[in-house]
């Protein structure tokens, strides 16, 4: 195309357990439908991320903080190179 984009054809498609396509020529349905009014938009609201990021932000606040457990040390490499099998 002009602009360096291009076009493919769709290669896959998706289909359930009973053999009926799921997505095609539909898309995804979202999990909270949302309407973008006008006036928000020209006012630099959007109600769709706003509520994507509020939500997200729910899901954060609920989880406890801080960082992993330091993984354990690995054990030292022997000195004649030769690594024992596991002990069964």
């Amino acid at each position: 195309m002009m602009d360096g984009g291009f076009v493919t054809i769709p290669e896959d498609a998706m289909y359930n357990l009973s053999s009926q396509w799921i997505i095609e020529n539909h898309g995804v349905d979202p999990d909270i439908t949302l309407d973008d009014e006008p006036g928000d938009v020209l006012a630099g609201h959007d109600k769709q991320l706003e509520t994507a990021v509020s939500l997200l932000l729910q899901q954060v606040g609920n989880q406890p903080g801080g960082l992993p457990k330091t993984p354990p040390l690995l054990p030292a490499y022997p000195p004649d190179g030769q690594v024992p099998p596991p002990a069964r």
